[in-house]
């Protein structure tokens, strides 16, 4: 038996390359263990909710999760009070670079929480392989240029040209993609990771450039197609760079979920419902309290 990666995720193969099967969502729901979805409930789930508050208009949510959503902003600032002056002083320098008058909205929090659930579940991919000194550089590179990108994202204004909106979203992936070559380009000397524990870096690359330009993509339609707040106070979209973004990274996890499920691949589903647990609690929670109000 030997391990391998696809999608950054290590698979357990057979040695004549089938890929060994473990079950079903169920085993690997329950692989997550109580502490994983407890961390998706707590964080996941609320982040996502608050991603939507921000990125459409008129969203209405229930008095006692309107409560609990506050509460969970309110820890969010406390929990990012040691970044807060990095995340000030970055949007700082953007603005004398730049020129411009851009203020940092509250969104950049929540977001780089959903950053950091998505890397985490690469982090302990090579954790479980055995690699737990690339594991950590993974970690902090990656983390690192995922905050920039989520501070560059709430620098973004709402009213923003769609081309201006689609690079603004299109950047963080970029970033983050950025911070997962160096990563793995440092980890091969450091560490000695190779394939098939990791794939060439140029696979990376590029799967980054088309994840960029579909974000891209879809930001500038949004802009361009989705109407603004409605007279009637309607259901719209306010935000189309966060719209693009959070639903991106739900498409990506729902990608490797269908594809561990479809391949019988309990490593592939594991890293799926890692990344797309959140938005799949989000969305439960979102549907309950629309059924109680």
């Amino acid at each position: 038996m030997m391990r391998t990666t696809e999608g950054d995720v290590s698979v357990e193969s057979q040695p004549n390359g089938a890929v060994e099967e473990r079950g079903g969502v169920l085993r690997a729901a329950r692989d997550l263990g109580f502490m994983g979805w407890l961390f998706l409930a707590i964080v996941g789930g609320p982040s996502v909710l608050s991603l939507v508050d921000a990125a459409f208009e008129n969203v209405v949510f229930s008095a006692p999760l309107e409560a609990l959503l506050d509460g969970y902003q309110r820890l969010l600032r406390v929990v990012a009070l040691i970044l807060e002056p990095l995340a000030d002083q970055v949007m700082l320098t953007l603005r004398a670079w730049l020129d411009v008058d851009w203020t940092l909205s509250a969104h950049w929090r929540p977001l780089f929480v959903l950053m950091l659930i998505f890397i985490s579940a690469n982090a302990r991919s090579l954790w479980s392989d055995g690699f737990k000194g690339a594991s950590v550089l993974f970690a902090i590179i990656t983390a690192c240029a995922a905050f920039l990108g989520c501070v560059i994202s709430g620098l973004a204004p709402a009213d923003g040209a769609p081309l201006l909106l689609g690079a603004i979203a299109a950047q963080l992936v970029a970033l983050t993609m950025l911070g997962n070559i160096l990563s793995y380009a440092l980890a091969a000397p450091l560490f000695g990771l190779r394939p098939p524990h990791v794939s060439p870096l140029g696979v990376y690359a590029l799967r980054g450039a088309l994840m960029a330009a579909l974000v891209f993509a879809a930001a500038v339609a949004l802009a361009m197609l989705a109407p603004g707040a409605t007279p009637d106070g309607g259901f719209s979209v306010g935000r189309p760079d966060l719209t693009a973004l959070f639903g991106g990274m739900a498409l990506y996890g729902a990608f490797w979920t269908l594809y561990g499920l479809v391949r019988s691949d309990l490593s592939q589903l594991r890293f799926g419902l890692r990344v797309f647990g959140g938005f799949l609690l989000a969305l439960v929670i979102f549907l309950a309290d629309a059924a109680l109000r």
